[in-house]
Order: C-alpha cells, then sequence, then structure tokens
C-alpha cells in the first residue's frame, strides 16, 4: 500500500456540507450562507444590474436576504423577487441607482430601513404577497413616484408607502388586508 503523501494538498470534496456561517460565492455572484438548512443571501459579486434573486442556491431554497446584503450597491437598478424570502435591516440600503422593485414571489418580511437611502428608487409592485413590512422600510426613498398592488398584501406596506419621504402614487386592484 502506498503511503499518503503528508505535503500533499487534500482535493476537496465538491458534496461536502460547508461548515457554519461559511460563505459561498455561487457563480452567478451571490453570496450565501445555509441557515437552518435553506440558502440566505449575504452579499453580492456580480456586475448584472438587473438582478433576479434567485428561489435557490447550492440546491437550497432561499429564504432570505441578511441584514445589509446588497447595502452600497450603486450599479443594482432593478430587484425582482420571484421565491418566497424575507428581507433584512438595511437590504437594500443605499443602492442608489435602484430605480424599480417587483415582487411575484412572497416577501414574509421587510425589516427596517430595507430599501433606506435609496433615492432613485421610483416604482415599487408587489404581484404576490408581501405582508410584516417596516414602517420605515423606505426611509430615503425621496424620488418614490409610483406602486402598485396586484397581488396580497397587509396594511403595514401601505404604511410604508405613506411614511415615505415622497409619497406615491399607489394602485390597488389586489387585496390588503387590515
Amino acid at each position: 500500500t502506498p503511503t499518503p503523501d503528508p505535503w500533499a494538498t487534500p482535493t476537496p470534496d465538491p458534496w461536502a456540507e460547508p461548515a457554519p456561517g461559511e460563505t459561498i460565492t455561487d457563480p452567478s455572484g451571490y453570496v450565501y450562507r445555509i441557515v437552518s438548512g435553506n440558502a440566505q443571501i449575504v452579499g453580492y459579486k456580480g456586475s448584472e444590474t438587473a438582478l433576479i434573486v434567485p428561489t435557490q442556491l447550492g440546491g437550497r431554497m432561499v429564504t432570505s436576504v441578511a441584514d445589509g446584503a446588497f447595502t452600497g450597491g450603486t450599479g443594482i437598478v432593478s430587484v425582482r423577487i420571484n421565491g418566497t424570502v424575507s428581507l433584512g435591516v438595511r437590504a437594500f440600503a443605499g443602492c442608489t441607482g435602484l430605480v424599480q422593485v417587483d415582487i411575484y414571489g412572497m416577501v414574509g418580511s421587510a425589516a427596517s430601513k430595507t430599501f433606506d437611502g435609496c433615492r432613485n428608487l421610483r416604482r415599487f409592485y408587489v404581484y404576490g404577497m408581501m405582508n410584516a413590512v417596516s414602517a420605515d422600510a423606505f426611509s430615503g426613498c425621496s424620488s418614490f413616484a409610483e406602486a402598485g398592488v396586484y397581488g396580497i398584501v397587509d396594511r403595514s406596506l401601505i404604511a410604508a408607502f405613506e411614511s415615505a419621504p415622497s409619497v406615491p402614487t399607489v394602485t390597488v386592484s389586489g387585496i390588503v388586508s387590515w
């Protein structure tokens, strides 16, 4: 039997589980970690300006966007959410190039100052579901012009729109639960 070389670099196991808290960068540029068996997006290193938050990363369901995950992403112009996620504190704060957000999936919650300082955010549409939105989710959104609810939202989203520095015109043809 050959004796293993003690100086050889071990070949990483492509099927090995990441260590707790370890971050992984997907080929598309999303940086994530595994939390309770699901993927949590913690950053972005890609070059796309129109982001589509993936429903899966590394074969795991994406269930959350971490606090500050995209903070300061000035090149991000639009965001589309298809899956079921929660949005952390300041998840998209300071994304000064962000103009439009479309929710086609379900956002279970949007924490404090989720879009704080997105001074060019003009349009926000919900075609899916959105619940538990912090009253200050849109603080610093000084260019807000229009919002549309074509899915199901709770009253907290409307209250957050009303608390924005620039109150958008809101079209509701979906359901708002009180």
